[in-house]
């Protein structure tokens, strides 16, 4: 229960972090006032962990009804990382996306991955310490 509850918190953390700044790949324009944001979100979650990670999209989903919807795509674990790569630089790639937390630093070394804090400081979101690490909350720079 609590590794649901860490990942739920996780998931929803990096969903609203990642609808505040609207980093997303599908389109240049910042949400109109009001208007429902959608966050195209890839993992490669099977068996156990995809049913936890269905219900807990299901379930941000069903509490942000109005204002965000969560689209998940499932991709193959072979073709994920490879799709990430060649999506990503193109803009074509998720809003977001779960990764291994050993590729966090070479996917930031090569660009693919920037530390969110500067926009945590300008924004009104709070993150208490140890809520997550820097190295969890990342976001894919789609449309810099």
């Amino acid at each position: 229960m609590r590794k649901k509850l860490l990942s739920l918190l996780i998931l929803t953390v990096m969903i609203t972090l990642l609808s505040a700044c609207r980093g997303g790949g599908s389109t240049t324009e910042d949400p109109v006032e009001g208007e429902k944001i959608v966050l195209k979100y890839w993992n490669s979650l099977t068996g156990a962990d995809g049913d936890v990670m269905r219900q807990l999209v299901k379930q941000f989903n069903d509490a942000h009804k109005n204002e965000i919807e969560v689209v998940e795509t499932f991709v193959n674990e072979v073709d994920y990382y490879t799709n990430l790569n060649l999506l990503v630089p193109m803009r074509k790639g998720p809003d977001v996306a779960i990764m291994h937390s050993y590729l966090v630093q070479s996917y930031a070394d090569e660009g693919l991955l920037r530390p969110i804090e500067p926009m945590l400081e300008s924004s009104e979101i709070e993150i208490k310490a140890n809520t997550a690490s820097k190295f969890l909350i990342m976001e894919i720079p789609m449309n810099v």
